[in-house]
């Protein structure tokens, strides 16, 4: 704001004071202004404000000072501006910045800091009797002025009020029409404004909040209707599970919640959870189908409400809130619900011809066939109906499937399915007492009438013997059997 160059003839407020000192000092009888006896009521355009301090002594500085302070101070009563320990950051600058800026106008007189506010008059009185000065002061300020500053700085406490009040406001009346997904947001919500505000009885708010929040998550249902049909290995599932969220207490549907759905797939040996996001409908339900199993036995479908935005949130809150927070995370992790899933394989019924050679570490063929025999014996130990194929092994290693489809089905086997390939030896060690030897196999399994592609893939077994022979053959055998055999028992369709 432009501040204006005072007159050369006003003088300053501390020469102003001595002078005035003075006055008193050689004239007892000074008559005192009707002001300072009752502040003067407000004009048309003016309210008036006085401050007053009486101090031991003739220290008019400590005096003036004081009264300058008695004078801000009844001006921010008037405005309204309370600032306690949890105000925010902003409202407190904004009281301190209008509080300097009144301060400054008093002590300078002449420096127009703030719009409309002006010093109209002072006056010192000392009596020599109890050795006492006392300092007043009478300033004016332009009404429409003093009314846009009490606003403003209203405005910058009502908005962290508002923050509280109006989601917490927001989220009863969601309760009330039983939108409990919409209600937890806006409690939290307004919990959270409320921790940092320098509202009156915030921790009261914060408390009132989180405890709404809590009782609103806690009615929270998850469900889940899985298919009806069997889940069979490699073809699409029977059908989409289906999830619904609704309100415990009164059945209703709880539309718009985001949720978190797993369903199980198969990552080498193991059966591992993979997630994806979906929300509630209008009727508070969501639908997914998974994509085709890849494995074979049991597994799990899971869904539940994705807290994570509200969750986040959370970290905000003030130590003291710790157990609050703490509640409100284990009734988060309750909003869900799974199944369990089993995965059945309709290769058991389906008559598989086995076809593996076995290789030396040069690539070279062994005269032996430990790895199909293995295969064979795993796979019959599991209930499938499958056989050895007596193909040329040359032809084998060389592994063009047409022209080995074609060679099984002129065997006249009743074999539908061809599983071949070949293990070879990767290395044999003495390790002191015993021998160690590694096998890969790598293989395929395919449709002998189609050719569809079933399975393919490579994988490696050790063994262990006596001496290399016997390593050897348990590599191979664990090749066959453990390696290749259990794969293709819980993978083929």
């Amino acid at each position: 704001m432009r501040r204006n160059r005072p007159p050369s003839w006003r003088l300053s407020p501390a020469i102003f004071l001595f002078a005035l000192l003075a006055s008193c000092a050689s004239s007892p009888a000074a008559k005192v202004p009707q002001w300072v006896l009752a502040v003067p009521s407000a004009d048309s355009s003016t309210t008036y404000f006085t401050g007053s301090a009486s101090l031991p002594g003739r220290d008019l500085a400590k005096a003036d000072e004081a009264a300058t302070a008695d004078l801000v101070a009844s001006i921010m009563r008037y405005v309204g501006a309370k600032v306690t320990v949890e105000s925010t950051a902003i409202a407190k600058a904004t009281v301190d910045s209008y509080q300097t800026d009144i301060t400054q106008s008093v002590k300078t007189a002449a420096d127009n800091r703030v719009a409309g506010f002006s010093i109209k008059d002072r006056y010192v009185a000392w009596d020599p009797k109890s050795g006492r000065s006392t300092v007043y002061i009478l300033a004016g300020y332009r009404t429409a002025d003093l009314e846009a500053e009490k606003r403003r700085i209203a405005a910058v406490f009502a908005e962290k009020s508002d923050a509280v009040a109006v989601p917490e406001a927001q989220g009863d009346a969601f309760r009330a029409q039983g939108r409990n997904w919409d209600a937890l947001g806006r409690y939290i919500s307004a919990a959270v404004a409320a921790s940092g505000s320098g509202i009156d009885n915030a921790d009261i708010k914060l408390r009132r909040n989180l405890d709404k929040a809590l009782s609103t998550v806690a009615t929270l249902q998850v469900s889940i209707v899985p298919p009806s049909g069997k889940a069979l290995v490699g073809l699409p599932w029977p059908g989409a599970f289906t999830i619904r969220v609704s309100n415990g207490g009164t059945g209703s549907a709880v539309a718009g919640a985001a949720l978190l759905l797993s369903y199980p797939r198969k990552q080498g040996s193991r059966i591992v959870q993979r997630r994806v996001s979906a929300t509630t409908d209008s009727m508070g339900s969501a639908s997914f189908t998974p994509p085709p199993p890849d494995f074979v036995g049991k597994g799990r479908f899971a869904a539940s409400v994705d807290f994570s935005l509200w969750s986040n949130q959370l970290d905000s809150l003030p130590p003291a809130m710790a157990d609050s927070a703490a509640s409100l995370r284990e009734a988060f992790a309750s909003a869900s619900a799974e199944v369990g899933v089993e995965v059945q394989s309709q290769a058991a019924t389906i008559p598989i011809g086995v076809a593996l050679v076995d290789e030396g570490s040069d690539g070279k063929l062994l005269d032996q066939n430990t790895a199909a025999a293995a295969l064979v014996d795993a796979l019959s130990q599991a209930g499938f109906q499958v056989s050895s194929l007596s193909l040329d092994a040359a032809l084998v290693a060389k592994g063009d499937d047409g022209a080995l489809r074609q060679a099984a089905a002129a065997l006249g086997s009743s074999a539908q399915r061809l599983v071949y390939g070949e293990a070879r030896l990767l290395s044999s060690r003495d390790d002191g007492d015993m021998w160690m030897a590694s096998v890969r196999i790598s293989a395929k399994a395919v449709e002998i009438a189609g050719g569809r592609l079933l399975w393919s893939g490579e994988r490696e077994a050790s063994g262990v013997g006596s001496d290399e022979a016997a390593a050897i053959r348990a590599a191979f055998r664990a090749a066959g059997a453990s390696a290749l055999g259990k794969d293709l028992i819980s993978s083929l369709p």
